[in-house]
């Protein structure tokens, strides 16, 4: 607590309580070694990952790099020492009361260029509605949206054009916050929404379905989703995150920054602690690896 507030509260229910928010927020964590521990479990190590994409269903089979215990602390310390480098917005960003997303954009490995494309122009993009330019008003009611794709849909075509499209088109609205996963257990990239549904033919006649938005955070490197949200991602491509499961603070600090609102000044990055329990019952130098030296 020392480390990460430079003082402590004198009652215990308050140290309690400042523990958890440092703990929600992802500046507190806490591993145990044993003897089965190693290199893979707290730095990084290759983890299976059997599906393809975010969109696609396939059974694909790929190695993944993962970032172990210490990496995503140190990911996220790396992130924080960034933002608090930056200048904050004036007045920060209030995020009571808003609505969050979980959002793919594109198939990792294969549709990057549709996640690239979106970051520059500052949009979200939905493949699913086909070619239909669903901006008559008329398509608010989702009756009308399903007698519409019934009408153009191929006969075999997926669910996912009406129930993914709809909630897209209408339920999503400006001032809604957009997170954008990296598999089912990292994110890449935070946006507010800023405009209402628009059509934009692709000359490949898919995704041509966007809302401009207001990118918050883009990460070069993904960070663990656990670190703002509880629990992992289910492969939808869009759906709504119950508010109960969003670590506010950290998203907070994440997308706001530290520093001063008023001035717009540069803060001062936060510690982050990780505890490590009973470190000599596994073997250091395998645990460590090269930062043993």
């Amino acid at each position: 607590m020392r480390l990460c507030d430079g003082d402590t509260p004198d009652e215990r229910s308050d140290l309690v309580r400042r523990y958890g928010e440092l703990e929600r927020e992802g500046r507190i964590g806490f591993v145990t070694f044993h003897q089965s521990f190693s290199y893979e479990d707290f730095v990084e190590g290759l983890r299976p990952e059997t599906a393809a994409s975010d969109i696609s269903g396939s059974a694909g089979f790929r190695l993944e790099p993962r970032n172990g215990v210490f990496r995503e602390m140190a990911a996220l310390a790396d992130q924080a020492r960034l933002a608090a480098a930056a200048p904050q917005r004036a007045g920060g960003l209030d995020l009571s009361g808003r609505r969050f997303w979980k959002m793919g954009l594109g198939a990792i490995g294969t549709e990057d260029h549709i996640y690239d494309e979106a970051i520059a122009g500052d949009y979200v993009v939905l493949g699913w509605g086909g070619e239909v330019d669903w901006s008559d008003a008329a398509y608010e009611d989702i009756g009308a949206v399903r007698a519409k794709w019934a009408e153009v849909g191929p006969a075999d075509s997926k669910p996912s054009n009406v129930s993914q499209l709809h909630p897209f088109r209408s339920e999503m609205k400006k001032g809604d916050i957009i997170i954008v996963p990296y598999g089912n257990t990292s994110f890449r990239a935070i946006g507010e929404v800023t405009g209402d549904y628009a059509f934009v033919a692709n000359p490949d006649g898919e995704y041509n379905h966007r809302r401009q938005v207001n990118w918050l955070l883009k990460l070069e490197k993904p960070l663990p989703l656990d670190s703002i949200v509880e629990g992992a991602f289910t492969m939808r491509t869009l759906y709504p995150i119950n508010a109960s499961r969003i670590r506010m603070e950290a998203v907070s600090r994440l997308i706001g920054g530290p520093g001063d609102a008023e001035t717009g000044a540069p803060g001062v990055a936060p510690a982050f602690v990780l505890v490590i329990d009973e470190i000599n019952r596994a073997n250091i130098s395998k645990v460590f690896g090269e930062l043993i030296t």
